[in-house]
């Protein structure tokens, strides 16, 4: 019985390092302060002749955006159209936390930063379809919020909360 989960752990490892990342759809923030790249999550991406999934816990993002209280962020999106895009929102390092409300107007999906100051994380989770596949995402972002601090991408490790 031991082999047997010896070969279905070497299995599903094999599936997922054949996982081609170009099918899912890259996922940024974009803020006064620059272009955000996330940490990548799970997901499952599907074509016409295969499925492939990769779990992630939880995406621990390595940069951080200066963003100011209830600024406006737009989640920006390559290569796919995204279908409801949810945010739970929580402090950085920590997991996720209560769920944010997404906006969409004239095609953009956007949402307004935590309005109280502090490091937060966005954890993104969206399913998503393109001319070539179709399937489901998620991306943590990290922010900090703060009425004075510098704008710009900063590293996420010195403002880590938990």
């Amino acid at each position: 019985m031991r082999y047997i989960g010896v070969i279905l752990v070497a299995l599903f490892v094999a599936g997922t390092a054949a996982a081609d990342p170009s099918l899912r759809p890259e996922l940024t923030l974009k803020t006064k302060s620059g272009v955000l790249n996330g940490a990548q999550g799970s997901s499952c991406v599907s074509t016409a002749s295969m499925t492939q999934c990769a779990d992630t816990v939880f995406p621990r993002p390595q940069t951080v955006a200066v963003v100011r209280p209830k600024e406006r962020i737009v989640l920006a999106v390559s290569g796919a159209r995204l279908e409801s895009p949810q945010v739970a929102v929580g402090a950085l390092s920590c997991g996720p936390g209560r769920t944010k409300r997404v906006h969409r107007r004239h095609g953009v999906w956007y949402l307004a930063a935590p309005k109280r100051p502090g490091a937060y994380e966005l954890l993104v989770s969206t399913r998503f379809r393109s001319a070539e596949a179709k399937g489901d995402t998620s991306v943590g972002f990290g922010v900090l919020v703060s009425r004075t601090a510098h704008r710009g991408i900063v590293p996420a490790a010195p403002h880590a909360v938990c």
